[in-house]
């Protein structure tokens, strides 16, 4: 992660923020990752020091003196099924009386927990160092009374729970902090005796008075933090409550004297260079939780950890806040329906706040707030724990479609199960206070609008919303304008669903011309039958709303359209005479460079022999993408048995595996070819017919319709009857 500047923050020095949620401590491994990603910030490299290696060791000499302070905020542990789930579960189920749901909820918490410790910490892990057995063996006792004891008050608050028949919200809040107290305490025990046995295996090894010796005397001290000690919202503010910034920041300054009195024995205004003299403190900080303006327990709602590492970040004046996950970064699209999405390297802050609006789940608009409001500024990475060595994606003022405006949308996302309702009428034309009444009627109901688009005419207001509010919203506007209904003021309340609302993104759009029409062209040329439309005036985002079953192909084609990816051409070929067996050579010859120059990714998905022919040779689907999935003239020879035209089979092992990855014979004939072809989700699908069978021709009719292009040279079919025409 490069810093553009360093500024020294809280107490005059470097602090970083890292978080880490649910799916990075997932269980023991995924700790122990977590401790190396972490040990990595502050340029150590345990495996190779408790393993002796030299190198390593100078390198932790020289590294160990910069002065770099870690907050790490710490989830709940992840895992199928949360750890929060279960406590929100357990509170559910006492509200029930459900007994024994609560019991095996709050046993399978506390056996998680305990398996994790025993791996971390007991005799039969498998660290290289056994070093502090007994102190290990201790952890592991402290750690797992302090489980059990919170279990313990767990449960007695659950029977008051049981006894009321009631689900209090602040009871739910309370409960399910208790997730990350637990795994931070975890962290923090695994963070500092790593630190020690790193610390006296080099004291050990240069006790021979080596000059090397005195610059890794610095010791790296991890100490837990309690959020609910720093964080302090007023939930009257706002429904999910506001930062109380300057009673959070003396609580921030209190935290820090106490940990540094009872880390080093004096204060550190008593001591300003206890990082290089005595060593050098980190925090490990629960997320989600955090206290209100009366000292009582409460969380940060959705998104919390990644909330409470921003606040934590603005608290510290950090130079950087990573949110570590299990995703790459910043994707252009959703890989699950856009298979070539890519990681966004820089994206703003105004980009990312668009897409996570309208469906990117990698962070949540709140917790760039207090970045943004930083002074300076602070830039959020997003990184993934599994493959902690890839860039992953910058959030901060500038992006790459600044640069690039022939790239001037970042991404596209989706927000799907929406409704579109229209409410439509001339008595709405000139009429003051329609739209006041219209969306003051949806908020006393609680509806989320996510989208408004209005004609100049104003003879009619469309706006989105979810599927299940969309039913509702519409009986509320039809009472509070009864009498115009009843006048034919207004004729119609109409709701169309469900449907889906496709977001281009990207500040380069702003002042760049021709970008509606690319994004509308796109979706015109997939034949997607736009809804609404919707732009704000600062041009960072385009929207559409679309029936959802077109969605996918919508989002495919916008993508390509932008050249965020390769556009998808799906090929098909009846008849392996000379001219077919010609154009599959040349499909395949070609297919490199019209990827490089044209960005046209040509994907041959079926081959048919002739219309006798009972078997397709067929593309099949890899979860796998790669530059070799379509068919190609040597599968076909190899799969088929070979043929005069091609030439002969090959033969090699290696060639046959990649060929049983790809291609593979399917029963079937002409009639059934345009189903290995035509794919929804790709807007270009293409048969090429090099027959002169009659009963082919007769075909091109249905493959049309379908939405398949035909290039023939099948004259009977240009020259036939003309129904066939």
């Amino acid at each position: 992660m490069d810093i553009e500047e360093h500024h020294t923050g809280f107490d005059g020095k470097y602090w970083q923020v890292h978080k880490f949620g649910g799916t990075s401590v997932a269980d023991a491994s995924c700790f122990t990752k977590v401790a190396r990603i972490i040990e990595e910030q502050i340029g150590i490299d345990h495996d190779n020091i408790i393993n002796h290696d030299v190198n390593a060791q100078q390198n932790a000499a020289s590294t160990s003196t910069i002065d770099t302070n870690l907050a790490v905020v710490v989830s709940a542990m992840g895992g199928k099924p949360k750890v929060t789930d279960l406590l929100l579960k357990s509170v559910s189920a006492a509200a029930s009386r459900n007994e024994q749901e609560v019991d095996a909820s709050l046993q399978f918490i506390q056996e998680k927990h305990n398996a994790c410790l025993e791996a971390l910490f007991g005799n039969n892990n498998d660290s290289s160092v056994l070093l502090f057995k007994a102190e290990k063996s201790k952890i592991v006792d402290e750690l797992k009374q302090v489980i059990a004891r919170d279990i313990t008050d767990i449960r007695d608050i659950l029977k008051t729970v049981s006894l009321m028949k009631w689900q209090a919200k602040r009871i739910s809040e309370l409960v399910s902090g208790y997730g990350e107290t637990w795994s931070a305490q975890i962290l923090s025990a695994l963070l500092s005796m790593r630190a020690k046995e790193r610390f006296q295996l080099w004291n050990e090894n240069n006790s021979d008075g080596n000059e090397n010796s005195s610059s890794y005397s610095s010791h790296h001290y991890f100490r837990y933090i309690d959020a609910r000690r720093i964080i302090t919202i007023d939930e009257d503010a706002i429904k999910d409550g506001a930062v109380c910034w300057d009673i959070s920041m003396d609580n921030m300054k209190n935290v820090y004297r106490e940990e540094s009195t009872a880390t080093f024995g004096s204060s550190s205004s008593d001591n300003p260079n206890s990082n290089t003299s005595n060593g050098t403190m980190h925090f490990v900080i629960t997320g989600y939780v955090a206290s209100n303006t009366q000292a009582v327990a409460t969380t940060l709602q959705r998104d919390g950890s990644d909330y409470s590492a921003a606040i934590m970040g603005r608290l510290l004046e950090s130079i950087l806040i990573a949110i570590w996950t299990d995703v790459d970064g910043v994707l252009s699209a959703d890989p699950r329906r856009v298979p070539h999405a890519y990681v966004l390297p820089e994206v703003s802050f105004n980009e990312a706040m668009e897409l996570a609006y309208f469906g990117a789940k990698v962070i949540h608009p709140k917790t760039m707030q207090p970045a943004i409001m930083g002074d300076p500024q602070i830039p959020i990475y997003i990184k993934n724990t599994f493959n902690s060595s890839f860039r992953g994606s910058r959030i901060f003022t500038s992006s790459t479609t600044h640069t690039d405006r022939d790239r001037c949308v970042c991404g596209f996302s989706s927000i799907d199960n929406m409704a579109m309702i229209n409410v439509e009428g001339s008595g709405m034309v000139g009429v003051k206070g329609v739209a006041r009444r219209l969306f003051g009627t949806l908020e006393t109901i609680g509806v989320n609008v996510v989208l408004i688009s209005q004609a100049s005419s104003e003879h009619s207001i469309t706006f989105a919303t979810s599927r299940k509010q969309a039913e509702g919203a519409k009986v509320a506007i039809e009472d509070e304008f009864h009498k115009e209904i009843k006048q034919s003021h207004i004729t119609s309340v109409d709701v169309v669903s469900p449907c889906s609302i496709i977001a281009a993104v990207g500040d380069g759009m702003h002042f760049t011309t021709g970008v509606a029409g690319r994004f509308f062209s796109a979706l015109g040329g997939a034949k997607i039958n736009i809804l609404a439309i919707s732009q704000g005036s600062n041009e960072r985002n385009i929207s559409a709303v679309v029936f959802e079953d077109e969605s996918t192909r919508a989002l495919r084609a916008v993508h390509e359209a932008f050249r965020l990816s390769n556009t998808v051409v799906r090929v098909g070929i009846v008849g392996m005479n000379e001219i077919g067996a010609s154009l599959l050579k040349l499909l395949e010859t070609q297919r490199n460079k019209w990827r490089e120059t044209f960005e046209v990714e040509l994907q041959v998905c079926a081959v048919l022999k002739d219309g006798m022919s009972s078997e397709i040779l067929v593309r099949q689907k890899s979860r796998v993408r790669s530059k070799n999935d379509s068919l190609t003239v040597s599968m076909y020879n190899f799969v088929t048995g070979g043929s005069s035209l091609l030439g002969a089979p090959a033969s090699s092992v290696s060639f046959q595996d990649s060929v049983a990855n790809v291609a593979k014979l399917q029963p079937g004939g002409f009639d059934v070819i345009s189903d290995f072809v035509y794919s929804e989700v790709c807007a270009h699908n293409i048969i090429f017919d090099c027959t002169a069978d009659e009963n082919i021709g007769k075909k091109h009719i249905e493959w049309l319709k379908k939405g398949i292009h035909i290039v023939t040279a099948n004259n009977t079919a240009l020259s036939g009857p003309k129904e066939i025409r």
